[in-house]
């Protein structure tokens, strides 16, 4: 198959644009990677149920956050540049996808968004917010051991 293409003018962001809207960064000096924290891979998801399980309790606090996040006016900017036609498009490797709330309409997700999962098994695709709503009623008991405080944001299952 061949596919044809237009050139066009994409825009990427800086690193740590987010972070003025509240989201915590990782890359610097007080981030999360300064602090020994680095993302799970999607290797080392796979790779065993309890990674899994520490990645799923750790999603229920931090979905919160990411969930009552806004766009600034650095998304603002950007939308605005390709409202105008300036740029055809963002290629973004974040996963909030502010952009999208800011109105940015062609935006490239480099490592896919948080909004969105899928099951393993089928494939099927399920709204992150759903899925986590479901895992809080399922889990109310290891919550209420685990999160007692209500403004714990780091939990490890394991």
């Amino acid at each position: 198959m061949i596919y044809s293409f237009k050139i066009s003018n994409y825009y990427i962001p800086r690193t740590g644009l987010s972070t003025e809207s509240g989201l915590p960064d990782y890359r610097s000096p007080v981030g999360s990677y300064s602090k020994g924290h680095k993302p799970m891979t999607h290797q080392e998801f796979l790779r065993s149920a309890l990674n899994r399980k520490r990645y799923w309790a750790r999603s229920l606090v931090g979905i919160k956050y990411f969930s009552n996040v806004q766009p600034n006016s650095g998304h603002k900017a950007i939308y605005e540049l390709e409202k105008m036609g300036l740029i055809s498009g963002i290629v973004t490797q974040n996963v909030d996808r502010l952009h999208q709330a800011s109105g940015c309409k062609d935006v490239l997700e480099l490592h896919g968004n948080a909004y969105q999962v899928s099951c393993l098994n089928c494939e099927t695709k399920f709204s992150r917010a759903e899925f986590s709503q479901k895992m809080s009623q399922m889990n109310k008991g290891w919550m209420s051991i685990h999160l007692d405080e209500p403004n714990q944001t780091d939990i490890r299952a394991d």
